[in-house]
């Protein structure tokens, strides 16, 4: 089955979203980092990444694993600072005091972000006193729509960048440990890539990922235009696919491959599942 009759594929993430790791491979670490920054504090994101139990969670502190955290997570902000496309993109922590009270919290923002919540709230306080100007709705659609190009190239930085891909999954790491020490069911998203033997991997395929779902959709990128689902056990819900020339959303069905038109690249492929589902994926040439 090719993806070109397919219904064009939705956009579901007006800021940031969430996904994972296992195994000690990197799990669509850009939705791990873009999880940090949806947060106003840090401990309220998702951890999604692996983490070995005996290392990193027995007999840590809960005031040592925070600690942790923000120093694997600014090591993550200095680097996609350091390599992205737009200064906008670039996101720095500060202390700030919540609405309506003297206690501080951190919150980890883009410069895109925190410009259009300063031309939100003078938008406000404009059409209190009647004074003309663009209305608040607009600079926040702006705000979101810079939050979604920031996604993307968290995304694709992480992968791309091997000293961005490192820092993430240490945060997700930290995250992960958090959770775990503080009694919490995991609920994470997890993969691993198998690894071929004999130089041949099952079905002849040019690449192999077992899978366990969370919380989160699994995202991958593609490397080979054709992929199946196969051995799955639960619910697979959506299997959507994006890339730069544009997207299609499909319904899984058993047995069936898809193939990617030839002329798409910088392909994503999200699968969507019930919390639980397994299952493994195959890549062909």
């Amino acid at each position: 089955m090719t993806l070109d009759s397919i219904g064009a594929v939705e956009q579901e993430c007006n800021s940031m979203g969430t996904s994972t790791g296992f195994a000690k491979r990197l799990a669509d670490a850009a939705l791990v980092f873009a999880t940090a920054l949806c947060a106003p504090t840090l401990l309220n994101a998702q951890p999604q990444a692996e983490v070995d139990d005996e290392v990193i969670v027995r007999g840590r502190s809960y005031g040592e694993l925070r600690l942790q955290i923000r120093i694997r997570q600014e090591a993550v902000f200095a680097r996609f600072n350091d390599i992205n496309s737009d200064d906008a993109f670039d996101i720095h922590c500060t202390m700030e005091a919540r609405l309506e009270s003297h206690i501080l919290e951190r919150r980890c923002l883009s410069n895109s972000w925190r410009e259009q919540d300063s031309n939100i709230g003078q938008a406000f306080l404009g059409a209190t006193q009647n004074r003309p100007g663009m209305a608040a709705a607009d600079y926040r659609a702006e705000q979101l729509r810079m939050q979604g190009k920031l996604k993307e190239e968290m995304r694709r930085l992480s992968y791309e960048d091997p000293e961005l891909g490192a820092a993430v999954l240490q945060l997700g790491q930290a995250m992960q440990a958090f959770q775990l020490r503080a009694g919490g069911r995991p609920s994470w998203t997890m993969f691993h890539e198998v690894p071929a033997e004999g130089g041949e991997l099952a079905s002849n395929a040019e690449r192999m990922f077992e899978v366990q779902m969370g919380l989160a959709p699994w995202t991958h990128y593609l490397t080979y235009p054709t992929f199946t689902l196969d051995g799955v056990s639960g619910n697979i819900r959506k299997i959507e696919v994006d890339c730069e020339q544009g997207g299609r959303k499909v319904d899984y069905e058993p047995d069936v491959e898809w193939t990617v038109p030839q002329d798409w690249d910088r392909c994503i492929l999200l699968v969507r599942a019930k919390r639980g589902s397994t299952f493994t994926f195959y890549e062909f040439q």
